[in-house]
């Protein structure tokens, strides 16, 4: 993903990826680390104007929070289900020339349905990948190589 994309295009990114629909609320926590102390950071939404959190996901920047290799954020989404998901800065590469983003890399296993409590289909990581790159295909652009890139996802220590 590109490092300039907001939280909130992060979260359309990962409903495509898991196919959900959002119907449900959703935030990422960020841990921040000043020194010996770490600060346990949320970033929201205005969908859940019920709930206080630090930042706004329409403003915040990946890069701005997730800036090393290993830096990671917790997703969460239904809150009644509780869906925890780390997402982990596992590399972070240059753009290639002619190639739209996001793109899905690698899959390792199908998400469960929305409302489905847990339970999981069955399909093979290729078929999966091609698939989830179908359904992102209307979100692709072209990134410059002053914009960068994040494989995988992150967080800011």
């Amino acid at each position: 993903v590109p490092s300039d994309m907001t939280f909130a295009e992060l979260h359309r990114v990962l409903q495509i990826a898991f196919d959900w629909d959002d119907d449900h609320l959703h935030t990422f926590y960020v841990t921040k680390t000043r020194g010996m102390g770490k600060v346990r950071i949320e970033i929201g939404n205005a969908k859940a104007k019920t709930i206080r959190y630090d930042y706004d996901e329409s403003v915040e920047r990946l890069a701005d929070w997730l800036i090393s290799e290993g830096d990671s954020c917790l997703y969460i989404y239904d809150f009644g289900c509780d869906w925890r998901h780390e997402i982990v800065l596992e590399t972070i590469v240059e753009p290639e020339e002619g190639i739209l983003y996001p793109i899905c890399v690698k899959t390792s296993r199908v998400a469960p349905e929305e409302d489905s409590l847990g339970e999981h289909k069955k399909m093979k990581g290729q078929q999966l990948t091609a698939r989830i790159n179908e359904k992102l295909a209307p979100l692709r652009k072209e990134v410059s190589r002053s914009r960068g890139w994040l494989k995988g996802e992150g967080r800011n220590e």
